[in-house]
């Protein structure tokens, strides 16, 4: 078993009892006032995408503020959404008019302060951040492998995926270290590239990988400045999988998660829907949710996560959120939301596992494996792309040889020529621009990357 499912289970074990009692004091409103309260949540705000839009956001900023509509149905009566929430970290804000409504009333309401993040080619990353603290510090890392252009009805590229990182000044009330007062929690708020395959070239796991190895070098740089750190979001990576393991393994990162064990993918597919959303966690593909109704039942998993560092932050209490329907439109996101409390204190020692020699130097390798075969189809991409610009080029300057002679002669066919040539043309230097330009930026940040993990290795 790999330190990160040892640490995952332990967490699990350990952290059962104290589940049970802290979901008892939830219920009474009884919570500690040294814990934080956090939620990640991916809104699926893509406009003209995404189904009922601004309905379903007006129903998450009213549960959110605490005024929840009274017709709301609740598939897991037990999953209730509280609306206490201190950090509230949200992905696929892309439309202005939502942000500002989350800012102007939940943000009002619940007197937060906020950061919403802005880059990329069309709408920016769609991460934000609301939280009862006080903002210190923030910055956008945007990931320089994200995608590629040709991929229009994808919209990964354009929209910029990025990591945010919010230091945030807490309120530190725990005396067992011997300090009181204001302290800081890093919050890394991320929407990684989206598989749109099992497997492939569409599965784009290089991509997730690579964006995942990003993530691991800002986790480590924080942590050896002794940041407390806690990366959130829709990270579009199952449990175990090498984006999961390298988020975790590496930066000794753990599932906040808490479960009565670990369960396999095949366990989870053979649990009832409510089983898979209250003991296995799972955040995707549920058939409870209505957008994704029609999904087979074994498609259901997590992506969505709080990863903390248990050195520094233990959690007392965590459940899927955000389940709710609202009658006559849906499910509140296509994604459920994860919440967890947290106390700003070490977990058990038990659960601080390094991850050995051996297994980082096997997730290393891993990764330059991926990135290898990935580059081999990456060049094959550019290939064809440069071949159809040349043939193209061809195929204008014979056009244009065909027109002189056969205008007078055959108007009509010119004309069909010259149209013709006109959409060969376009397409030839759009594919020109994507095999030169863009699919080289591509393979030169693969090469970067690889470059840096083989540096890693080295260095073990």
């Amino acid at each position: 078993m790999s330190s990160s499912s040892q640490q995952n289970l332990l967490l699990s074990k350990i952290s059962t009892s104290s589940f049970k009692q802290q979901q008892q004091e939830h219920k009474v409103n009884q919570r500690d006032k040294d814990t934080i309260k956090l939620l990640t949540f991916n809104t699926w705000g893509l406009k003209k995408v995404s189904k009922f839009r601004n309905e379903r956001f007006e129903n998450i900023i009213d549960l959110l503020s605490g005024k929840p509509s009274s017709n709301l149905e609740h598939p897991i009566p037990s999953l209730s959404t509280y609306s206490d929430f201190d950090i509230i970290a949200l992905q696929e804000i892309w439309c202005e008019n939502n942000r500002n409504d989350l800012i102007s009333k939940l943000g009002k309401n619940k007197n937060l302060n906020s950061r919403f993040f802005s880059s990329g080619i069309i709408t920016g990353p769609g991460l934000g951040l609301l939280t009862k603290f006080d903002i210190k510090k923030s910055w956008l890392y945007r990931f320089p492998v994200n995608g590629v252009p040709w991929a229009v009805h994808r919209g990964d590229f354009y929209v910029g995926k990025s990591l945010a990182i919010t230091e945030l000044n807490v309120s530190n009330n725990n005396k067992s270290n011997g300090e009181e007062g204001t302290d800081s929690l890093v919050i890394l708020n991320s929407h990684m590239h989206a598989p749109y395959a099992q497997s492939g070239y569409n599965a784009y796991l290089c991509h997730r990988v690579v964006q995942a190895y990003d993530i691991y070098k800002v986790v480590t740089l924080l942590q050896e400045t002794g940041k407390r750190v806690v990366l959130v979001g829709d990270l579009n990576s199952k449990p175990g999988s090498l984006p999961h393991r390298i988020m975790t393994s590496l930066t000794g990162l753990v599932d906040s998660f808490v479960s009565e064990q670990i369960y396999t993918q095949e366990q989870i597919a053979a649990m009832t829907c409510e089983e898979q959303v209250l003991l296995a966690g799972t955040t995707c593909d549920s058939q409870l949710n209505t957008w994704r109704a029609e999904r087979e039942h074994w498609e259901a998993c997590r992506l969505d996560y709080a990863l903390i560092d248990p050195k520094k932050i233990r959690c007392v209490e965590s459940k899927v959120q955000m389940t709710e329907v609202v009658p006559g439109i849906g499910s509140l996101s296509d994604h459920f939301g994860y919440s967890c409390v947290l106390k700003m204190e070490a977990s058990d020692p038990r659960l601080i596992i390094e991850t050995s020699l051996k297994e980082r130097q096997h997730i290393l390798k891993e990764i330059v494996t991926v990135i290898d075969d990935y580059v081999l189809v990456a060049k094959k991409q550019r290939f064809v792309r440069l071949a159809h610009f040349a043939v193209s080029l061809i195929i204008i300057l014979a056009s244009v040889i065909f027109i002189t002679f056969t205008s007078r002669i055959s108007g009509w066919s010119s004309v069909i020529v010259y149209i013709g040539g006109v959409v060969i043309l376009v397409t030839g230097l759009l594919n020109g621009i994507f095999g030169y330009v863009f699919a080289q930026s591509e393979l030169r940040g693969l090469n970067e990357v690889r470059m840096e993990v083989l540096d890693d290795l080295n260095s073990l």
